[in-house]
Formats: C-alpha cells, sequence, structure tokens
C-alpha cells in the first residue's frame, strides 16, 4: 500500500513551497506523466526516517538536568531568604573572569564567557530586581546576591469582553 493511495495528490506547487529544494522536482514532472508513485513513495520513506529514528521510544534514556547535578557545566546553588536570593557559582579552576559575564532578568541568571564557549542559565526561586544584583568573588565561588520582589498580593477583576 503506497502512502499515496488514501486520496487525491496534492498540489505539488504548495509542497515544493513547504520543502523548497529537497524533493528532486523534475523527476516529480516525469512521475506525472507517468503515473509511477514507488519512487516516491520511497523518497518520503527515506525523508521521514531521521525523524523517525529520534522517537522517544528509541532516544538513549537520560535523566533531566537539575541545580547541583555533576553533569551541569557550573555547579550552583541557590539560596532564599525573606528578602534575598542568593546564587553561587563554582567555577572550574581554569576559569578566566575577565571574559566571564552575568545578565539578568526578573526570573533568571545567565552567566557567559566560561571556558569552551560555554554559559549556564539558572531559573530563580522566586521573582527578583534584577538591578539589584551585586556579584563577588569569595573563597572560589562567583556568589550573586538579589533582592527579593515582593508577590503581588493585589486582587484585580478582570472583565471578559464579548
Amino acid at each position: 500500500m503506497s502512502f499515496f493511495d488514501n486520496g487525491p495528490l496534492p498540489n505539488w506547487k504548495e509542497i515544493q513551497n513547504w520543502l523548497g529544494r529537497e524533493i528532486p522536482w523534475e523527476l516529480v514532472e516525469k512521475w506525472d506523466k507517468k503515473d509511477d508513485d514507488a519512487w516516491l513513495d520511497r523518497f518520503i520513506r527515506n525523508f521521514m526516517a531521521p525523524a523517525e529514528s529520534q522517537t522517544p521510544e528509541k532516544m538513549p534514556a537520560e535523566k533531566p538536568v537539575v541545580q547541583g547535578d555533576a553533569r551541569k557545566t557550573v555547579p550552583s546553588e541557590i539560596s532564599r531568604s525573606s528578602k534575598h536570593v542568593t546564587v553561587a557559582f563554582k567555577l572550574p579552576n581554569e576559569t578566566d573572569l575577565k571574559p566571564v559575564r552575568l545578565y539578568a532578568t526578573a526570573d533568571r541568571l545567565r552567566l557567559t564567557g566560561l571556558p569552551g564557549g560555554r554559559s549556564e542559565t539558572v531559573l530563580m526561586p522566586c521573582r527578583v530586581y534584577a538591578k539589584s544584583g551585586r556579584a563577588e568573588w569569595k573563597q572560589g565561588r562567583l556568589v550573586i546576591r538579589f533582592r527579593r520582589r515582593r508577590t503581588e498580593k493585589n486582587e484585580v477583576e478582570l472583565f471578559i469582553q464579548a
């Protein structure tokens, strides 16, 4: 049973726009004249084979990376008090601090310029004031401290527009 036995053939110009030059279009025109779909069926199966080999069942089982996991590029510790959030990175010994850059938003901290061009992103446990961040080098660790943002407790009514 062929892929194309299930209904009318698609518009080739639409498919050509979707896939670009992936299909040998001169062969498609010859196929239209000969009415032989075996080559196209094989082509589509081969085209889809790489995607099928990456299905979740066939991918190697791997644990998700979490904070403190040994596979992370840079181990990090996050602590939270009533007024502050502190993030500490244990950088590799060969790290030169000059290219290291920190970028903060209200909900994440990104560390770039690590050895090998690597970078690390850490999600904050709560929202912080990004501009309040202060970074220090303490005892072989990069420690960044932020002021916590208060949680919004004011309830606001939202109206449904019809």
